[in-house]
Parts: structure tokens; C-alpha cells; sequence
């Protein structure tokens, strides 16, 4: 079968991509990681993070909202110079600036094309960007323009500070330490045999300086730098951010929400928790409002100065466990199965999620509907779960493996099968009352199985590709010029379509007597595709990768699902209703625009 390049084609996509786009559902805000944040006053802060995201509040935290601006990189810092006037840098070497608060933004010409890491300014002219090669680009105009210079040290540097108009401190691995006193034409570098590394600094007007690393690794100047005290704090965790408020107050966020605080310069400090498991990556404050950021899109805050922290995502019908698969019956209800138990059904279209009881911690993977009534869920060490009452209550089914179970396919309400690891094929011609194992020869793991054109189809690792054509009384090995895991097989007609790991698509035109390789221009795993009818189809895959096509397959679109998270599973009931899931609960929908 020949191979050849797919056109990527912009024009004549469906107007669906022009009028809607994809949206967090779970958890409300986000779950990828945010890196940055900004306290503007007492009731306005604004979060960044991963694929651009923008996360505010304009209540003092009563409430948050998604911003869902034209950004998609990655963004890894940010700085205000006046209370609306401010910068943010992007993974890719691009610098944005806003003049009102973050609603708009313009692109600034950086000169670089590494990852920037920290922004920083003195005053609203003088301002230096740190790249994760140790490049510093300098601006003396407000951020107008930036001039690239570079360290001289070979160490890594991660993070600096301008503690003057002049002076510029940084840091970095094996508790290297570097000034300048002439805004980085020249340096003096200190470095150590240690094997901490730091990774943050912050400073004052007054010349304190506190810098933290790894194992709870904190150094502090009182006198801009020149002598420094050692300590260790945070109970040895590493500590990823510091941030100061005032002159004497200084907080530091790190691994598992850890929050040492110091109310005298850093000479002292008070280990706090904020009750979370995510790592921190960022903290400010500005007075007593303070709010702090990190993995899993957490956000949390305080009003009193750190005193109580509040969160802003409730659990209690959100999660950020990772989601394996989702099926939708209908253009408002989906169900969504994953780790540790995770079942999450809505019924208005993802504006609200109830969580079902699994009664176990089962890693769920496979799940098959009949009637938007019969459910079947199937998970690791052989687990099947069968609901009669639409996904209300489930009930256990014995299957006699121990093998893990990875997809489930009904084609009534009688007749099923299960297909799993080491080769694993099960049937049942009584609603799973007792399945039936077909002991396979191959005992590769099987990834999915699909019922069209009269046969049974069946993907799996290594390039495995099962076809029956008895319902499964038998099977016979088909061919593919794949070694690729393949992760999922779907028809839509005659049309059959496999996407796997490393872009695997292959694609049959008729009715799956023969396959052809597509190469489409993508480094991602392929992990699941679906198609509303004929035409208009979606591929999601690993680093939030999501493709859409309006001819069938021919040609394919990135989409900006605005996320970073791996995409396991899609599922479309129409044009206008779908629902995405992928790691740390990542639930995206598709926004109605009509």
C-alpha cells in the first residue's frame, strides 16, 4: 500500500471551526499547569499558565472565569509595571503586552526563539527576560525593544532579579550566584560544589534578597546581595517560587503545596500548607490578598495574609483524575469513565457533572451504551460493571480473567464483546450474564474492537489487527505495514479509519478490505478518533493534540484545544455535540455558538 503526505488545508474547513471552538468543561477552570500569577488588588488577580490560558477573577474570588484569548503558547511568566500595563513570556520566545488588563494583547518582538522562562522589571522602563539556555534579554524602553546578551557562566541559570536600576542577581544550578552591576554587559559568577540547585529569587527596594531550591534550600541577603545566610526550610521539599510583599514579607511556594513564609526579611520562616497534593508553582500578594498556582490548574488564595488558604475548584463534582473514555447518547448527556473509579455523568450538555458510585478503585477504560439505557464498563484486572438504569447504578460481572480489560462493544442489548490484554477476547450472547473467552494465539494487548459491514474489528499493540467475520467465533491476524501501537478503530460507512501511536492513520475505503497508510505531518500519538457522519470527523492524541476534518479524512486541521494534558478519547453524537477527556481530568466540549 503507498504512503503519501496529506495537505494540511486551512481553506474551506467547515464553518463549525470559524463559529465554535473547544472548552474546559472539568474541571471549571482548567487542569493544565499554571506557572504564573498577578495580584492586582483585593478583588482582581489573573493566573497563566499552559496553551495560553488565562484564568481571573473580579470578585475577590467568589468567582473565576476562563479568558480564551488569541494566545496558544505556553506561558511561563509575567510582570506588571503599572496597574494595567504588563507582560507575560511564552514558552517560544514570545513576549505579549497588555495596557488593559490582560484583555488584549499585542505581540512584542523578542529576538529569540528559546523558551523563556521568568520576566522581570525595576521600574516601567528598565526590565530583563531570562531564557532556559541562559540568555538575558534586556529592554530600557518599557519593553519596546530587547537586546540579547548572555551569561558567561556555562551553569544553568533559572532565575533572576533586578534589585536596582544597576544591579541584576542570578541563580541557578549547584547554588551558582551571578551579579551584575552594569545590567548584564558584565558578570561575576560564583559557583559552588554543592549539588542544590536554585531555582528562584526575589528582592526589595532595601536590598533583601531570598533565593530557593531544591530540598527546601533558602538563602537570604540583607544587604543586596553581598553576604548570604543558608537554611534549610519547607520540611526539605523542593521549593519552586518566591515571591516578596512590603519589605520584610516573603512567601515561597513548592512540591505538594508547601508555603514557607517569613515576616522578617527571611531570616525566620513558618512552614504553611495550603491542603493540597499539587506541586505550587507561583505565589503574590498585594497586602493581604495573596494567591498562589500550580499543577492541575490548582488555584488557591488567601484574603488575611496567608493565615487560611481557599480553593477555587470544589471536588465535590469535579475531578482531576485522569479520564480514559467517554461516550455521548444524546446532544446533552455523556458519560465518562477513569482512573481510580471515575464516573462523571452530565445531562445538560457539560454545564454540570454528577459523580456516579463505582465502589471500587477500578481504572475504568472501555464503555459500551444500548438505548441510552444498558451500560457497560470494563477495567484493569478484569473488571466489568453492567447498569440497567442509564449509568445510575452499576453491578458487577464476572468475566474469569484477571487480564485487564480495554474496550467493550455492544451491538444490541444482548450480544457483546470485551477484548483486553495478552490477547484477551470476550463474548456474550446474554447482556454479559457469563462471558465467553476466545483464547487468542495472540497475545498481544488489544486496544479496542468495533462491530461494522458485518464483521468484528479489533486493534491493538504492535500493529495488531483482528477481523471475524462469525461474531467472533473466530478470528483472523490482518496485515498493516505498522509496528505502532494502534489505539482505536472506527467506521462510518463504508469508510474505516485506525489511528495509533507516532500519527499511525490508516484509512479503508471499502468497507475494510483494504488499508492504506496516511502520513500525515504530526510527531503526537494518535489515541482516539470518532466522526459525527460522513464528512466531519476528529483525532485527539497525546499533548493536547486535536485534529479536525470536514472532507472524510482527507484533510486535516489543528485545533487549539487549549491544553497541554494527553486526549485519550472523543466522542460526537452530532456536529455541534462532543465531548473530549484525557489526563488530570481533562473533560473539554465543543462551544455552541447556535
Amino acid at each position: 500500500m503507498k504512503s503519501f503526505l496529506l495537505i494540511l488545508m486551512m481553506l474551506g474547513l467547515n464553518a463549525l471551526l470559524a463559529q465554535s471552538s473547544l472548552v474546559w468543561s472539568n474541571p471549571p477552570t482548567t487542569s493544565n499547569q499554571l506557572n504564573a500569577v498577578n495580584v492586582f488588588d483585593s478583588s482582581t488577580v489573573w493566573c497563566f499558565g499552559e496553551a495560553g490560558t488565562m484564568i481571573y477573577t473580579t470578585d475577590g474570588g467568589a468567582s473565576w472565569e476562563i479568558y480564551y484569548s488569541q494566545i496558544t503558547e505556553d506561558i511561563t511568566d509575567c510582570y506588571f509595571i503599572t496597574d494595567s500595563t504588563g507582560f507575560i513570556s511564552c514558552s517560544n520566545g514570545k513576549i505579549f503586552k497588555t495596557a488593559d488588563r490582560c484583555y488584549t494583547w499585542q505581540e512584542i518582538e523578542s529576538g529569540t526563539v528559546s523558551k523563556l522562562i521568568q520576566i522581570d522589571f525595576i521600574d516601567n522602563k528598565t526590565g530583563v527576560c531570562l531564557t532556559d539556555d541562559s540568555e538575558l534579554l534586556l529592554t530600557t524602553d518599557g519593553g519596546i525593544n530587547w537586546v540579547n546578551k548572555r551569561f558567561s557562566s556555562k551553569e544553568n541559570i533559572a532565575a533572576i532579579t533586578l534589585v536596582s536600576p544597576n544591579l541584576i542577581i542570578a541563580v541557578g544550578a549547584k547554588e551558582t550566584i551571578g551579579y551584575s552591576l552594569d545590567l548584564g554587559d558584565s558578570w561575576s559568577i560564583n559557583q559552588s560544589e554543592s549539588n542544590f540547585n536554585l531555582t528562584s529569587l526575589d528582592s526589595t527596594p532595601d536590598g533583601k534578597v531570598v533565593a530557593c531550591g531544591d530540598s527546601g534550600l533558602v538563602l537570604t541577603s540583607e544587604n543586596f546581595g553581598k553576604t548570604w545566610l543558608r537554611q534549610i526550610v519547607g520540611m526539605k521539599r523542593d521549593l519552586y517560587h518566591v515571591s516578596s510583599n512590603g519589605n520584610s514579607l516573603f512567601y515561597i511556594v513548592g512540591y505538594h503545596s508547601i508555603l514557607p513564609t517569613s515576616t522578617d526579611g527571611g531570616r525566620t520562616w513558618l512552614n504553611k500548607f495550603t491542603g493540597s497534593i499539587t506541586d505550587l508553582k507561583a505565589i503574590d500578594y498585594n497586602g493581604n490578598f495573596g494567591c498562589a498556582v500550580g499543577n492541575s490548574g490548582t488555584i488557591t488564595y488567601s484574603k488575611d495574609g496567608g493565615q487560611i488558604y481557599r480553593y477555587v475548584v470544589n471536588h465535590t463534582n469535579a475531578t482531576i483524575k485522569n479520564l480514559y473514555n467517554v461516550k455521548t447518547t444524546d446532544t446533552n448527556t455523556a458519560f465518562v469513565i477513569g482512573y481510580n473509579g471515575a464516573l462523571l455523568k452530565t445531562t445538560d450538555y457539560g454545564k454540570s457533572w454528577n459523580k456516579k458510585s463505582s465502589r471500587g478503585a477500578i481504572e475504568f477504560k472501555g464503555i459500551s451504551v444500548i438505548k441510552n439505557k444498558f451500560y457497560w464498563l470494563v477495567g484493569n484486572g478484569g473488571e466489568i460493571r453492567f447498569s440497567s438504569d442509564s449509568g445510575n447504578v452499576f453491578r458487577a460481572q464476572k468475566s474469569n480473567t484477571h487480564f485487564d480489560l480495554n474496550d467493550v462493544y455492544f451491538a444490541d442489548s444482548l450480544n457483546g464483546w470485551i477484548v483486553g490484554d495478552r490477547g484477551t477476547i470476550l463474548k456474550t450472547n446474554n447482556s454479559g450474564k457469563s462471558w465467553i473467552n476466545s483464547f487468542l494465539k495472540f497475545k498481544r494487548n488489544i486496544n479496542c474492537i468495533t462491530f461494522s459491514n458485518n464483521g468484528l474489528w479489533a486493534v491493538g499493540d504492535s500493529g495488531l489487527f483482528l477481523t471475524s467475520m462469525d461474531k467472533g467465533i473466530n478470528w483472523k491476524k490482518q496485515t498493516l505495514t505498522s509496528s505502532d501501537n494502534l489505539n482505536q478503530i472506527v467506521f462510518q460507512g463504508k469508510i474505516g479509519m485506525i489511528v495509533g501511536d507516532n500519527s499511525t492513520f490508516f484509512v479503508s475505503q471499502d468497507a475494510g478490505l483494504n488499508w492504506e497508510k496516511m502520513v500525515l505531518d504530526f510527531s503526537e500519538d494518535f489515541n482516539g478518533i470518532d466522526f459525527c457522519d460522513e464528512k466531519n470527523g476528529w483525532i485527539v492524541g497525546s499533548n493536547g493534540l486535536v485534529l479536525y476534518t470536514d472532507s472524510g479524512g482527507l484533510n486535516w486541521i489543528r485545533v487549539n484545544s487549549r491544553s497541554r494534558n494527553d486526549l485519550y478519547k472523543i466522542s460526537c453524537y452530532d456536529q455541534y455535540s462532543l465531548f473530549i477527556v484525557g489526563t488530570n481530568g481533562t473533560l473539554l466540549k465543543l462551544k455552541r455558538e447556535y
